[in-house]
């Protein structure tokens, strides 16, 4: 069979374009108070770049994990690596009714009531977490199902 592949909804990511320009503004406001002489502005503004410059920093980071998954017959590829469909334990879809149990099981931090997560759980100690803002997580579970049932399929033969 062919992979199936997923990729994200967005690439476009508003925040760190805003951290960007909110920057950028502090930076014109700190040169032009430091040429006006206004020591108050100028360690504000300063500060305000460091704000700024850290959270799109830590942004960029966060939102690097956002990436192609592709569905494969006995295994899948993520951002976060490979992982062979004997390494899956199970796979849910969370919604806003049973959110504070998957809050506290998982830890989902920054999460609105709208927000659906499709979580991977492996055998290990790691789990693989998709969000609905991201993926279109109910074709996603759909491909993955059928993909595991057919490699199980595969295994009792």
């Amino acid at each position: 069979m062919s992979p199936i592949i997923f990729e994200p909804l967005s690439s476009f990511n508003s925040l760190f374009l805003t951290f960007i320009i909110c920057g950028v503004v502090a930076l014109a406001i700190f040169i032009w108070s430091l040429l006006k002489n206004k020591k108050i502005l100028s360690l504000l503004s300063f500060i305000g770049i460091l704000i700024c410059g850290s959270s799109a920093i830590m942004n960029s980071l966060a939102s690097g994990k956002v990436g192609t998954v592709t569905i494969y017959d006995s295994y899948m590829a993520t951002p976060s690596g490979n992982f062979d469909f004997s390494q899956l334990k199970s796979a849910t879809i969370t919604d806003p009714s049973n959110m504070q149990k998957t809050q506290q099981d998982i830890n989902i931090r920054f999460a609105s009531d709208q927000d659906r997560f499709l979580i991977l759980e492996t055998a290990g100690s790691q789990s693989l977490i998709f969000s609905d803002n991201n993926y279109d997580i109910q074709a996603l579970k759909d491909s993955l199902d059928a993909r595991i049932y057919s490699w199980y399929e595969q295994q009792k033969q």
